[in-house]
């Protein structure tokens, strides 16, 4: 696992803390998103 977060901070140098923190959250609501579609539909 650290390894992997090794990897995001290679690709992600360049990128401000900021916009990784918005692009997580982001991401986050999204899934959240499809999960409650999930449980509506079964």
């Amino acid at each position: 696992m650290p390894n992997l977060v090794e990897k995001f901070r290679e690709k992600h140098r360049g990128v401000s803390l900021k916009r990784l923190v918005d692009t997580y959250y982001t991401l986050l609501d999204k899934i959240n998103e499809c999960k409650r579609k999930e449980d509506f539909d079964s």
